[in-house]
Order: structure tokens, then sequence, then C-alpha cells
């Protein structure tokens, strides 16, 4: 069973840290929200109560500026924060993320992106891995170095992930 963990994140950092870096587009981001399980798709729920709300933590690099916007790479981890329960039991959803990512130009944009993500959901003692495609979309608004997103993103078939999130240009 995989379980993201600071040691994760600290791995997908250390991929994009360089000296280079640091005179280009590196991010760093938080973001909260709502996991929204689809009870009748997912094999290890009968029935959910309540939804899980989870806290990501997000590093990324800017690739390149095209004409419509700009391209970015992304690695993301996420924990449940507060479960959801399912059948009296606590629903915990877990995942870390790589994306590849566009966001439109101009200081209001929409953002897209796509990518492969590990996401495990845990039913009490019981839990279930899995790894795949996943896609996302939003809007956001750039402040100076900051940017404030509202995005949804669908991690596997039976779950979404609808969050708010601020991250911070270096």
């Amino acid at each position: 069973m995989f379980k993201p963990s600071l040691r994760h994140f600290a791995f997908l950092l250390s991929l994009l840290i360089s000296p280079q870096l640091f005179a280009g587009g590196l991010y760093f981001g938080a973001k909260t929200g709502r996991m929204i399980l689809d009870d009748t798709t997912t094999v290890l729920l009968n029935g959910i109560d309540t939804q899980p709300t989870n806290a990501s933590l997000l590093v990324g690099y800017e690739i390149m500026g095209i004409v419509i916007g700009d391209l970015a790479v992304e690695g993301e981890l996420s924990r449940t924060m507060s479960p959801g329960t399912s059948n009296n039991q606590d629903v915990e959803v877990e995942s870390s993320a790589v994306y590849a990512t566009l966001r439109t130009a101009g200081p209001f944009y929409f953002k897209v992106k796509t990518g492969f993500v590990n996401q495990n959901v845990i039913r009490g003692s019981v839990s279930k891995s899995e790894t795949g495609a996943s896609s996302g979309a939003g809007i956001g608004i750039g402040i100076g170095v900051a940017q404030l997103e509202l995005e949804w993103t669908v991690l596997k078939n039976d779950t979404s992930y609808a969050s708010l999130g601020l991250q911070i240009d270096l």
C-alpha cells in the first residue's frame, strides 16, 4: 500500500531543485477542499455518508511561456485532514500526482492539467490503491507573485477533488 509522506514530497522537490530553476518559474502552493467519492463505482465503499476534506502541497516549475499562456510541471501530495464516513467508518483519501499544466495569459486565467496519480482510498482498516490518468480544470487570479485558484480535479473515475488553493512564485 502506497502512503504519500513528507519523504515523498521532499523527493519531488529534490527533482526540481537546481540553480537554474531558481532563476525561472519555481513555485510552491497549498490547497484544501472536498474529496468527492462516487460510492456507486468505488468497490471499497457501500454508501458514503460524508465526504473527506483534504489538504495538498504542491511544487511546480514553469517550463515555458507560449502565446496563449504558460506550460508547467507540478507535483502534488494530498492527505485527508477531516475524514468522511461510510457505514460509521472513517473514509480517507491519500494521493500523489504529477501533472503537465497550462495556465492562460492574464491576471484572470483558466487552468487545465493532465497527468498521473496514485490514490489510496481507506475505509476503516481496508484500503484500495489505484494508479492511472488524472485531469483537471480551474480558474485563477494572479496578484503579484501569488495566484489564487479554484480547481476541479478528477483523480480516478470515482474520485474528484474540488479545491481552493494559493501558490507563490519564487
